[in-house]
């Protein structure tokens, strides 16, 4: 059991706090031996640094106002005292805070645990706190407690913090060892072998662990290595534990692996005969033709015959292209073919349409303007143009392109990437109002 101090924050229970400093109240905390609790008192408001004179003292006072009234401790270093609250404000908004409390009228202290009763000094400011090169952590609350894991023997304790916050009190714990442990159980590589059991729990001090073969047995349980049936490449066998402590017994966590090992199949050689086939064919792909249909040839050619490209004989068509042919590649990349070439076949072959953009006349009309940058005189299908606004007239204004000489509808800036037919469109002007000053 330990005895950690309460922290008041009412306005009754902050009075209290200036007559009785710390009150006592009990937590279990298994057997953990309690080696320091050093708690903060503070009884009145002042935000002044302590000086450096106090700074050394056992019991740290000033102005006749008792700061810091536990002990053992024979230094602070940048501490700040709070509000009414019991507590030591450490940092500022800016600036990281800083603690430094001596241990050594006790000596070293293994210590696993330290618990640090504190707050931060003003909501959002979310200030961390770090203790003997512990992992920081957040301070989210007015008054919580934060624990820290503390592996080295100590004679000192070091607070830092980022920014404004209160220290209440710090209790440092020697943590008893455990009375039960946890034994992991697991594979060198769950793709050669298995084990029966992941882990065994509340596994008592000084269980006897040993292995036999595939199986390993701790206390009254056995766990069971199984190796994976063999497949098609390889065959797979148990080979040993490892992990089991020196003299059998459990007296902490551990983890004991099983090894498997993994040999390749030797593998029979056999002798296939593959027939090629003894004829092959030709046929014609569309290749994405919106209208018109693919030639059909029925001919099945022996190896090495030519064949005789045929011509689009079924009209295939496609919006904004034009046919250009047969392609062995449906990117239109291999080889091309026009009706009546012939070429050798050696295989079942696909013949592909190809298709070529088309490209559309356009006509600008610029009404005794002239076009500075931008002309433009075609436009090709899936790209598209954009018209030239660099166009000027003296005494006017340009006011956009037209599709028509009477200028009706809305002005035209772009050529669609899906736009089909030839272009033709008229500059329309305004004249230029100038302002005359007398």
């Amino acid at each position: 059991m330990k005895t950690l101090h309460t922290i008041y924050t009412s306005f009754a229970k902050r009075a209290l706090a200036l007559i009785i400093s710390v009150m006592a109240v009990t937590v279990a905390w298994g057997a953990d031996k309690l080696a320091y609790n050093i708690v903060f008192s503070n009884s009145a408001n002042n935000n002044s640094t302590i000086s450096e004179s106090t700074k050394a003292s056992t019991v740290i006072a000033e102005d006749s106002r008792t700061y810091v009234t536990a002990s053992p401790f024979s230094n602070i270093s940048k501490a700040y005292y709070g509000d009414t609250q019991t507590s030591i404000r450490l940092g500022t908004s800016s600036a990281q805070g800083e603690l430094t409390i001596a241990l050594s009228s006790e000596g070293e202290v293994a210590a696993t645990k330290i618990v640090v009763s504190c707050g931060y000094w003003k909501s959002g400011e979310s200030p961390t706190l770090s203790i003997n090169g512990a992992p920081a952590q957040t301070i989210s609350s007015s008054e919580q407690n934060l624990i820290f894991d503390i592996d080295d023997d100590i004679t000192s304790l070091v607070l830092n913090t980022t920014k404004r916050a209160y220290v209440y009190s710090i209790s440092v714990y020697t943590e008893a060892a455990p009375s039960t442990f946890t034994v992991t159980c697991q594979s060198n590589n769950s793709s050669y072998g298995t084990v029966s059991q992941a882990s065994v729990t509340n596994v008592a001090n000084n269980t006897s662990i040993s292995a036999e073969g595939n199986v390993l047995t701790i206390g009254e349980t056995e766990i069971t290595a199984t190796p994976n049936a063999q497949d098609a490449n390889y065959t797979y066998a148990f080979s040993e534990w490892t992990g089991i402590p020196t003299g059998g017994k459990v007296t902490e966590n551990i983890t004991v692996t099983a090894n498997f090992t993994r040999t390749e199949r030797a593998l029979t050689n056999y002798r296939t005969t593959c027939t090629e086939p003894s004829t092959f064919t030709v046929t014609y792909n569309a290749n994405d033709a919106t209208s018109g249909s693919v030639p059909e040839d029925n001919t099945e050619y022996e190896k090495d015959a030519q064949v005789t490209v045929l011509g689009n004989t079924g009209n295939l068509a496609k919006t904004g292209y034009t046919f250009s042919g047969w392609n062995t590649e449906d990117n239109g990349k291999g080889t091309t073919y026009a009706a009546g070439d012939k070429f050798t076949i050696t295989e079942n072959t696909t013949l592909y349409a190809k298709w070529t953009a088309n490209t559309y006349t356009i006509t600008l009309n610029t009404n005794d303007g002239t076009i500075n940058s931008g002309a433009i005189s075609s436009y090709t299908y899936g790209v598209g143009a954009t018209l030239p606004t660099d166009v000027t007239k003296t005494g006017y204004t340009f006011a956009g392109w037209y599709n028509n000489s009477d200028f009706t509808g809305d002005p035209i800036k772009t050529i669609g990437t899906t736009e089909t037919d030839n272009k033709e469109f008229w500059a329309k002007w305004t004249p230029a109002v100038y302002t005359i000053t007398y």
